[in-house]
């Protein structure tokens, strides 16, 4: 119910947008990168390839020359990997408890591919997977062994169409061929071969025992009137052309952990890790005919991982999606998906830069996003044994680029920190100095503002402060807490440092002193933002209601005034606007646009940017260059935008002075407006007072922006009882300044 009252208040929300005067619009988005998602399962319909890895599910459109063009990418749920296809429809399972326990039905005839429906079954012993999945007269056909039988459902509808009894056992695996339904007992190493009669009883046909063959494994393949069936030891081939009686060659083929089979050729996925390719001899035999080392590892969960569409070869390993051409002797002509990691992203003061580990080639390369250029390669990475399969890069590596400065900073597999210096000349780094970190033990992040460099440790939660001039470093000391990482905007003279509840104010220069301290209202926040002219937004540390909050905060003295508070899953801050964003998986990105005025924080403009099939993690806006980044789950897009709002521009107060301007009318009856100006935002407070010094009257104590404003008193003290004919004085407090006034009742 929660969730229907949600999409309703966002629909809402989506359409109140449009009702908006928005001043941002999109005049063109780009792709800049897309992360790792790659294959597992390999199924084909027509021109298609479908991938499944984990919980991503590719679509691939399968090109003459051997490439792969992906016209869709879907994150789907933990637990969805191991997929099946009949005809044009597509089974995905799930295992998910949100949503409960079923399976994903999608339409292949349409690109991208259409989601049918999600179908929910009452027990995770009804999930299709290989093995207890058949397709029979239309219908999806999956079994239980614990309810002896098998669920029906419409292939079309995904509407359930009943139970059929069958008895079996746990562990049996269900494959069919035409008419007739193959049960593989694992328990006893028996094949049995049966046809459903027109009242939907099983009649076995025969049964076959292939006990002498070896470990019998979960690897099985129909072509034709042949069942494929690996063992610990052989590749069986069963010729069920007679169903009555099978006909068993053992191929003597061993050591695959998943094949395909064609009507002359074996691709295989052996153990170590080789694709290795067999051909039918005249002999009736096969033969190896190729062996290639493939780097990665061999995951149990995916072995159906081998397609074969003439020419070509479709392996999924562990790193990648192989493809071979067998008219080039199986040479790899194409690679796709894990050659890289999911990138550490850092935000510049104009643009965001992302470092993509490539494990193929044992680089880490380091590219602008907006620019869509390389600005360095560098090497972190350990190379194992085996020529083909180095290692993954070390276990932590971050950076920041100052000009023409990289700094480095990694983690081995030891623990052991370091920050490397470069300097940047072209496209190549020069290493200046790598200094070694002995007191980080696991490092949250670092900071470089000015000319001192700020590591925050975790355990225990301390920034370390250290002096940087690019040859050399000194350490200075530490204090408790983090500072804020990633940010876009810094005040030049201080820096924040939040430890809790606490946050610090600290002077660049002396940052092992604070300035001075503000206690965060509950909740604690986990991160903050600074805004330019001393605001701040904090955000509480629940990932389930980030509660954002707009502060103004005094430098001098800590004191905290709430401006405003919103929700958001993630949102930014530049050059005095605040962006903060709606939106997650298949439901339309939309980023809202803010800048304070006047003391509030007022709506400029909103980004609806459309749907993509992965979660946002971060954006972040560049309206100099008018540009918006969009850091998703599934990869990085650059939107050009245009922002009619002239972030540069400020209501600009000539020779502004802090004090009073005098009362009108004066003297007055009933009431009078006092008048006063700010030359900064700061607290202010008015209190009344009789011509006897007495103070009858707190008018105001609040927090105002720099401007000129003014306040009314109707004549009242603090009881609402009107005051008598006489003089009143009127006394402004505000951060140093202290004026005094005098007005007359006059009734």
């Amino acid at each position: 119910m929660k969730k229907i009252i949600s999409f309703i208040l966002l629909s809402l929300l989506i359409a109140n947008i449009y009702a908006i005067s928005s001043i941002v619009s999109i005049t063109n988005d780009e792709l800049r990168f897309e992360y790792d998602v790659y294959s597992g399962h390999l199924v084909s319909y027509e021109d298609k390839l479908i991938a499944s890895h984990s919980n991503w599910l590719n679509e691939y459109i399968m090109l003459p020359d051997g490439q792969l063009e992906r016209v869709s990418s879907i994150e789907l749920g933990t637990g969805s990997s191991g997929i099946l296809s009949y005809n044009d429809r597509l089974i995905v399972p799930s295992l998910e408890s949100n949503p409960p326990n079923g399976f994903y039905l999608y339409d292949l005839s349409q690109t991208p591919m259409e989601l049918i429906t999600f179908v929910s079954v009452s027990s995770n012993n009804y999930i299709p997977k290989r093995g207890n999945t058949v397709f029979h007269d239309n219908k999806i056909m999956i079994y239980n062994p614990f309810n002896n039988g098998f669920r029906q459902y419409n292939l079309d509808t995904g509407e359930y169409e009943g139970f059929i009894y069958h008895v079996g056992n746990n562990g049996d695996y269900f494959e069919k061929i035409d008419d007739i339904f193959i049960k593989l007992k694992y328990a006893d190493s028996h094949l049995q071969l049966y046809s459903l009669n027109e009242n939907n009883v099983f009649e076995e046909i025969s049964s076959t025992s292939i006990s002498g063959y070896g470990t019998i494994r979960r690897q099985i393949s129909v072509k034709d009137n042949y069942i494929f069936i690996a063992t610990n030891l052989t590749l069986l081939k069963i010729d069920i052309s007679n169903p009555t009686n099978p006909i068993i060659q053992d191929t003597y083929i061993n050591g695959l952990l998943s094949f395909y089979s064609s009507d002359t050729h074996i691709y295989g996925f052996s153990n170590p890790l080789y694709f290795v390719v067999y051909e039918l001899n005249n002999m009736g035999n096969y033969q190896m005919i190729h062996s290639q080392e493939v780097p990665g590892q061999y995951s149990n969960y995916f072995p159906h991982n081998i397609y074969y569409s003439e020419p070509y070869v479709y392996l999924s390993a562990e790193l990648a999606l192989f493809v071979f051409d067998e008219n080039e002797n199986y040479e790899v002509v194409n690679r796709y998906g894990r050659s890289t990691r999911f990138p550490v992203i850092r935000v510049g003061e104009d643009d965001v830069y992302y470092m993509e580990i490539d494990v193929f080639s044992a680089r880490q390369n380091i590219y602008s996003v907006i620019d869509n250029t390389l600005i360095t390669s560098l090497n972190y990475a350990f190379l194992t044994d085996e020529v083909y399969f180095p290692a993954l890069p070390l276990f932590y590596i971050n950076f920041k680029l100052i000009n023409d400065r990289l700094c480095v900073l990694v983690r081995d597999d030891t623990y052991t920190y370091s920050l490397d210096i470069y300097q940047l000349e072209g496209q190549s780094a020069i290493l200046l100095n790598s200094v070694p970190l002995p007191y980080i033990s696991y490092s949250a992040g670092f900071e470089i503002i000015a000319d001192r460099l700020f590591i925050t440790n975790l355990e225990p939660l301390e920034t370390f402060v250290i002096h940087l001039d690019y040859n050399t470093i000194s350490y200075l000391g530490s204090f408790s807490g983090r500072i804020q990482f990633y940010v876009s905007e810094q005040p030049t003279d201080y820096i924040f440092n939040l430890d809790g509840e606490m946050l610090y104010i600290r002077d660049i220069n002396d940052p092992l002193n604070f300035i001075s301290q503000a206690v965060i209202p509950p909740p604690n926040p986990s991160y903050f933002h600074y805004l330019s002219d001393n605001y701040i937004v904090t955000v509480n540390d629940d990932p389930n209601n980030q509660a954002a909050r707009l502060f103004y905060i005094n430098i001098n003295n800590g004191d905290l005034t709430l401006i405003s508070s919103f929700t958001s899953n993630q949102f930014t801050i530049k050059n005095e606007i605040i962006t903060y964003n709606i939106g997650s998986n298949y439901t339309p990105h939309i980023s809202n646009f803010y800048n304070i005025q006047n003391n509030e924080l007022v709506q400029i403009g909103n980004l609806h940017y459309g749907t993509r099939d992965n979660t946002p993690n971060a954006t972040y806006f560049f309206p100099e260059r008018n540009k918006k980044v969009f850091v998703g789950s599934g990869g990085i897009w650059v939107y050009d935008v245009e922002f009619d709002y002239d972030v540069s521009e400020k209501e600009e107060v000539v020779d502004l002075k802090t004090g009073l301007l005098g009362n009108y009318p004066n003297p007055f009856n009933p009431s009078t407006n006092i008048k006063f100006s700010l030359a900064v935002a700061s607290n202010l407070r008015v209190d009344i007072y009789n011509i006897k010094g007495q103070k009858i009257l707190t008018l105001v104590d609040d927090f105002y922006p720099a401007g000129e404003h003014s306040i009314v008193w109707n004549g009242t003290d603090d009881r609402g009882y009107s005051v008598s004919s006489g003089v009143y004085l009127y006394k402004m407090t505000a951060g140093e300044y202290v004026g005094v006034g005098k007005m007359v009742m006059m009734k």
